[in-house]
């Protein structure tokens, strides 16, 4: 039970732990501790940790030689702050990193080859667990982790980074069942991996994530969702800046530059990025086939590779924005070509599924052109839009299930639901040839025809011409209303057939009027 420590506004628990702010502070010093770095103190600093559970720890500037320590219950490890020369680093294992007079601030060496320099974690429970103010350098051999925070048995939730730099270490940072977040200024060089977010790292914020001499890329495993990167920097690595397995991450003004690989490697679903700067050719953003429904916003002129078989959401973000090859614009809203051969793809099921050479075809709707290979200048929109259609070309369709049968026809036009694919009864013709239909089932039984409307009586409907629907209360056939200016010159080449006061008249070519049928 917490008791008065008879200071005003702080209670105190029976074990002496500050219950109001989190525990008073407790300084990293004492027998064993050595801030000149000569002697080991991981026995001295673990003692402290496991002293005081739930407090800050905190310490000062200098030197601390260790080789591994753990944080549990919700403890605060804080220094006072580093700096260091960025430029006389390189990658994992350069001598550089052991030099002292490279660092100042709170520096801790770790000695671990295999392991973790630093656990967050406690072995039962979840807990929070921060660090902030001081860098933490590696051996620059072996398999050692320099922070690892979380595990499978316990999470941590809500933890709360700050300012903290690790280096020289095979993984820099190693996250397990993290969640809620917040990490400021984390910056992690000369690692092989700088940061792995595995197993269940979601919904977390990184704010000004640096990731620089790093030997391969920054790693979001699948089952890492729903991050968000602001405004990171991917610089000078010798691989990509970041690989990403995981749906829904957001990226929003990454920086890339100097990379080799790409500045993100795009394999899961849903992953968003916005205004990114690439600077370079290994700086771009690739687009995995197993990915879909990635968007982007922003210029990516020459800096977007993808598979062909994905669906890529885009938006130029301002005006005049200029956008990749095979890229079509839309209301606000672009769509990413399914291939490097002018096709477009918008969002649906097995969309352009098996296209292979054809070029400079259209198709949006779940299956549309789901079967083309080899056709080209093909439009299709609606569900099943020219589904059948392999090496056809030149055909257009609009409508659901329009053009469904058509497999090898080329030129043909159709709109409406069904329009040539049945007249309600038989399937049209596959090799179909220059034929037009227009309405719900209107079908081409040969080439060369155009049809208005099916076969069938309740899909029958009545040509208007120049009125509203005068049909008479019947259905199928021309409607005709008057001339409003009767034709006065003669047609060269054929007649003219007009209604005239209710009469049915033709004038021919000679300017003789030839009343068919009277009113």
């Amino acid at each position: 039970m917490p008791h008065s420590a008879g200071v005003p506004g702080v209670i105190v628990w029976a074990d002496g732990v500050d219950a109001t702010l989190g525990g008073v502070p407790v300084m990293m010093t004492g027998p064993g501790i050595d801030y000149t770095g000569t002697t080991d103190s991981t026995t001295a600093m673990q003692a402290i940790c496991d002293a005081n559970p739930g407090v800050t720890i905190r310490m000062k500037n200098g030197f601390l030689k260790f080789s591994s320590i753990t944080l549990s219950k919700g403890q605060w490890l804080d220094g006072m702050g580093w700096r260091d020369y960025r430029d006389y680093f390189g990658g994992f294992g350069n001598a550089d990193w052991m030099v002292d007079s490279h660092s100042s601030g709170t520096v801790l060496r770790s000695t671990a080859t295999s392991g973790n320099a630093i656990t967050i974690a406690d072995a039962v429970s979840s807990t929070e667990g921060s660090v902030a103010n001081f860098i933490l350098i590696g051996p620059g051999t072996g398999t050692s982790v320099g922070i690892a925070i979380g595990s499978s048995t316990a999470g941590v939730v809500h933890p709360r980074w700050h300012n903290v730099k690790v280096a020289n270490f095979a993984t820099g940072v190693k996250t397990m069942e993290v969640y809620e977040g917040s990490f400021y200024d984390l910056t992690v060089h000369g690692c092989v991996t700088p940061l792995s977010l595995y197993t269940n790292t979601n919904q977390n914020a990184f704010y000004g994530l640096d990731l620089m001499f790093n030997t391969g890329p920054a790693i979001i495993d699948s089952t890492s969702v729903v991050n968000a990167f602001y405004s990171p920097i991917a610089q000078s690595n010798a691989g990509s800046g970041f690989e990403v397995s995981g749906a829904d991450n957001v990226w929003i003004n990454p920086y890339f530059e100097n990379n080799v690989g790409y500045g993100i490697d795009i394999i899961g679903d849903g992953n968003t990025i916005i205004k990114p700067k690439m600077a370079g050719t290994g700086d771009g953003i690739n687009v995995q086939a197993t990915a879909d429904s990635t968007y982007l916003q922003g210029n990516f002129t020459g800096r977007l590779t993808d598979a062909g078989t994905n669906t890529i959401i885009m938006d130029p973000g301002y005006a005049g924005a200029s956008l990749p090859a095979n890229v079509i614009a839309g209301s606000g809203l672009v769509l990413r070509a399914s291939d490097t051969h002018g096709n477009t793809k918008g969002a649906g099921t097995d969309v352009l599924a098996a296209l292979t050479t054809g070029s400079y075809n259209s198709a949006m709707g779940a299956y549309a052109q789901m079967a083309l290979t080899t056709g080209s200048f093909n439009s299709a929109m609606g569900v099943t839009a020219q589904e059948a259609l392999t090496t056809g070309s030149g055909n257009s369709a609009m409508g659901m299930s329009a053009q469904l049968a058509l497999t090898t026809g080329s030129n043909n036009s159709a709109m409406g639901y069904n329009a040539q694919a049945t007249d309600g009864v038989t399937a049209t013709i596959a090799n179909l040839n220059r034929g037009i239909a227009i309405g719900y089932n209107a079908q081409n039984t040969a080439s060369n025809t155009a049809v208005l409307g099916g076969t069938q009586p309740a899909d029958r409907v009545t040509l208007c011409l120049g009125n509203y629907g005068e049909t008479g209360s019947g259905r199928g056939g021309i409607s005709l209303t008057n001339n409003y200016t009767n034709p006065s010159t003669n047609p060269a080449g054929g007649g003219i057939l007009y209604s005239d006061a209710g009469s049915l008249k033709w004038r021919g070519s000679s300017g003789t009027v030839t009343t068919i049928a009277p009113a």
